[in-house]
């Protein structure tokens, strides 16, 4: 799952993210991607009660949620990914 927040996390609320999203779906980490507010769920794969409860720590925490990919990603994504992209 990929997901991106208005502003970046802080290395303390990526943990605290990290730690609330765990307890629904364990195994699962928070990564942050290479463009400042982008991050992943790597881990087992997502279901409902993940995206409530990153919605829910974003409301708790101030953050404004602004996209969210629960399964795959963009054609764009998916190329930049085969091909590398030192541009982004």
């Amino acid at each position: 799952m990929r997901f991106r927040l208005e502003r970046a996390l802080t290395p303390d609320q990526q943990s605290e993210l990290g730690r609330r999203i765990s307890v629904v779906l364990p195994g699962a980490t928070i990564v942050a991607d290479t463009d400042a507010g982008r991050y992943r769920v790597e881990g087992p794969a997502p279901d409902p009660a993940v995206i409530a409860a990153l919605a829910g720590w974003c409301a708790e925490a101030g953050q404004l949620l602004v996209e969210v990919h629960a399964v795959g990603g963009t054609l764009e994504e998916a190329y930049l990914e085969l091909v590398g992209d030192d541009t982004r």
